[in-house]
């Protein structure tokens, strides 16, 4: 089957599942942040939100959210992020409702951004963004295939893009200085203009861009009003990035981890995986099913896991909270540290015996001796295919 009759098929799939759902509501829903970009994305909303959860959708990806609603309005919770969305129905406006997401950003703290949402018939790809008037008049320009990606704050990254049904694109952004990837992004191209979006309840990005006469597409990526970093981008099939395995280096001269939880006699002797992370990082809960599945596999011949989270909240409840959520969503039965040492300071000075880590997810494997095999930088969510 080619990708084109694949991509309608599974979407196809994906609409009739859901659309199965008794008496459910479907939803244009849309972020707007203060300076008035609104990132759009479609949700799901049961009748009975005691026997079904909601679900948002971007492009091919749907994310089950558990939900509360009454006569007045809805709740979507994130338990694992502790974000949340709350929203009152408008009166006489034919189900519309709005509300507020609550969220916490790493390094700036608490906030919220406008929400407002729609009934629609169903989640049509087409209509994720509205189509200007003029918009309409102009054939929709290919953007489909690899992109080299220059941004101002996150430097170099590679998109990948594929576009259906004339203006329906899908795809996502590897960003390396993130040690991630923007998550699964779907828009639309109108004319010369591209515009994606995706939100997963903790990120809501938004990219926008526009193809000029030479095939460069000039833009901005905008994170949920916290940054808007602007980008030049050029098809590129060679784009390479850096090298996971060489972006953190061991400094230590003997070439150990210096981490005291490492000392306990739990761990001598035996191969470990140590895993530096925060219950707040998307790419680090895409990470968290495969190390599952390696300590499933392996743990019958010593395997153990060590992960050292990395919480901004100031409060020790909520972070200890936050942990165990993150544990009992992912089945992960292995020992979590929280570390005492600052992200900032991680940045700034790497942990014990390894160079200074951009972001996490950040996985050292230990060999029995206790010496360290090799340091894997970030992890490469779902959205990114075959990487």
């Amino acid at each position: 089957m080619d990708r084109s009759r694949h991509l309608l098929f599974s979407t196809a799939l994906v609409w009739c599942c859901l659309l199965g759902s008794a008496r459910a509501q479907w939803y244009r829903a849309e972020l707007i942040t203060e300076h008035g970009e609104r990132i759009p994305f479609f949700l799901q909303l049961p009748e009975n939100c005691e026997t079904a959860t909601a679900t948002i959708v971007n492009g091919q990806e749907s994310i089950p959210t558990s939900c509360e609603r009454d006569e007045s309005g809805f709740t979507l919770d994130f338990p694992v992020y502790e974000t949340r969305i709350e929203a009152r129905f408008v009166e006489n406006g034919d189900g519309a409702a709005v509300g507020t997401w609550s969220h916490f950003i790493p390094t700036v703290g608490k906030g919220s951004t406008k929400f407002e949402a729609r009934p629609v018939a169903e989640p049509d790809p087409r209509t994720r963004f509205a189509i200007g008037s003029d918009e309409a008049r102009e054939p929709p320009v290919d953007v489909s295939g690899i992109w080299r990606f220059e941004f101002d704050l996150y430097d170099l990254a590679k998109g990948v893009f594929h576009q259906e049904f004339t203006s329906v694109v899908t795809g996502t952004i590897e960003v390396p200085s993130e040690y991630g990837d923007m998550r699964f992004l779907a828009g639309n191209v109108f004319g010369r203009r591209m515009v994606l979006s995706t939100f997963d309840g903790r990120h809501a990005f938004l990219l926008e861009g526009r193809v000029g006469p030479d095939g460069t597409m000039h833009g901005e990526w905008v994170l949920d009003s916290r940054y808007w970093d602007p980008f030049v981008a050029e098809r590129a099939d060679d784009v390479e990035l850096p090298d996971p395995l060489e972006r953190v280096r061991v400094t230590s001269t003997e070439t150990r981890l210096e981490l005291e939880h490492l000392r306990s006699p739990k761990y001598v002797g035996k191969p470990v995986i140590v895993e530096i992370f925060g219950t707040w990082c998307p790419n680090c809960n895409d990470l968290a099913p495969v190390l599952v599945e390696l300590h499933r596999k392996h743990r019958s011949e010593g395997l153990e896991i060590v992960g050292l989270a990395f919480e901004f909240e100031g409060d020790e409840t909520a972070n200890e909270r936050r942990v165990l959520r993150f544990q009992e969503k992912h089945g992960a039965e292995w020992d979590i540290v929280i570390a005492e040492q600052s992200f900032e300071e991680l940045v700034r000075d790497g942990l014990g015996g390894l160079t200074p880590i951009e972001g996490v997810p950040v996985t050292v494997f230990i060999n029995r001796d206790g010496t360290i095999h090799a340091v894997y930088a970030g992890f490469s969510g779902p959205a990114t295919g075959d990487a």
